[in-house]
Formats: structure tokens, C-alpha cells, sequence
């Protein structure tokens, strides 16, 4: 599907997720069609499913809560017994900083992480990416 390409299934536009012909599609411009607020910038996709901004103030709070979280873990990512794992699924991606840095802990692994805007960085490393989706849909 091309990013020009308006399906009235797409799911960014409310239709049928079962008619999409990949698991993955371009993004849609709807899905960058934000919604402003008192002055802050909030998510067009899915637009009041989240309640959080996600503009430049508000993503560099949630880095920063990332850090936090390392430091409270003594600087683990995780805390359950992973060893070599194949797959990575990050719902609620955030800011992605969580899945970059599990791609960079696991280099054999697929790292992808979903979230109802596109705010992630581009430079990511290559066992790492990044789908728009609402995790709450049905799967």
C-alpha cells in the first residue's frame, strides 16, 4: 500500500482491520493530522484514546521517567529471566527509547513497538521497529 493510497478499511480511518493485505502498511497522513489542546500537541490516531500529549515537553518527561524506572532497576531493562530471545513486543511504545535499547541489548532479536503516534526517532538500530496500532483494538 502506498502512503498516498486512501483504503476505507485502513484502520487508521476506522475501518475493517481483516481486509488490510499485510500485517504492516505505509503510514497514513491521517495518523500525523494531530490535534492541538491549551497549546500542547495530541495524537490524530484513534484522538482521545490516550490522554497524554505528545509533544517535545511530554516525550522528554517520558525519557526521563525511562531513566528513572533503570535506575530504580539498578539499570536492567527487565526484570523477568530472558535469555536469547527471539521476539520483542513493546505495546505503548512511548517514545521507543525502551525498545532501542532492548535491540541494542539483544542484537539477534526483533524489537517492535507499537503506540498511537509516530514520535519515535528514525535512527534506530536495524532488529528495531515501529508499527502505529491501538493495542486495545481487537487482534
Amino acid at each position: 500500500m502506498e502512503a498516498d493510497d486512501l483504503d476505507e478499511h485502513d484502520s487508521t480511518f476506522g475501518g475493517s482491520r481483516a481486509s488490510l493485505a499485510s500485517s504492516s502498511t505505509s503510514l497514513q497522513s491521517a495518523v500525523t493530522r494531530y490535534e492541538y489542546e491549551h497549546g500542547r500537541r495530541y495524537h490524530g490516531y484513534q484522538a482521545g484514546q490516550y490522554f497524554f500529549p505528545n509533544d517535545e515537553q511530554e516525550l522528554n518527561r517520558m525519557d526521563i521517567e525511562h531513566h528513572n524506572q533503570r535506575l530504580q532497576m539498578n539499570g536492567a531493562l527487565h526484570l523477568c529471566p530472558v535469555r536469547d530471545p527471539t521476539d520483542i513486543l513493546d505495546l505503548g511504545t512511548g517514545t521507543g527509547i525502551w525498545c532501542i535499547d532492548m535491540a541494542d541489548t539483544y542484537p539477534s532479536a526483533q524489537v517492535v513497538g507499537t503506540d498511537l503516534s509516530p514520535v519515535q526517532p528514525d535512527w534506530v538500530p536495524p532488529n528495531c521497529s515501529f508499527e502505529v496500532d491501538d493495542f486495545e483494538l481487537d487482534w
